[in-house]
């Protein structure tokens, strides 16, 4: 997972939350970012269909109530057709050995394993989810 998914998550947070004007020039104010890459973030999530679109002067807003957007669906809205864990094995190990041999099918199992959390964490866990957290840490 590279910034993409923090970045959606807290534009969507933003605009949920923010009584401020809600332009792609705010968002990107409050990262302290390019107005430009939150503009691309915010595209992918208009084709999503979470948000109305945004620009430099328009405020977007949410087309879902956060409790119905999915992390999984901000995820695959900004980073669509990506694994969400990337993980890969030594690229020339020593096949003779035994524990080389051995080792790539635990291992695959194991990142199989650790992309399946995430997807089960991704589908089960929403945008309110993450605004009832941040709320619950200011107390």
């Amino acid at each position: 997972m590279d910034t993409k998914f923090a970045v959606a998550v807290h534009a969507l947070v933003f605009i949920s939350e923010s009584t401020d004007s809600k332009t792609s020039e705010t968002i990107s104010k409050t990262l302290n970012t390019n107005a430009s890459y939150v503009r691309k973030i915010l595209s992918g999530l208009t084709k999503a269909g979470l948000i109305t679109s945004a620009s430099k002067a328009r405020d977007c807003s949410l087309l879902k109530e956060p409790g119905e957007i999915l992390l999984g669906d901000i995820y695959d809205a900004v980073e669509p057709g990506v694994n969400k864990l990337t993980m890969s094995l030594s690229q020339n190990p020593d096949t003779d050995l035994f524990i080389c041999r051995c080792e790539k099918p635990v291992m695959e199992k194991l990142f199989k394993d650790m992309e399946n959390a995430v997807n089960e964490i991704l589908q089960n866990r929403t945008l309110q989810d993450i605004i009832d957290d941040i709320h619950n840490v200011e107390k």
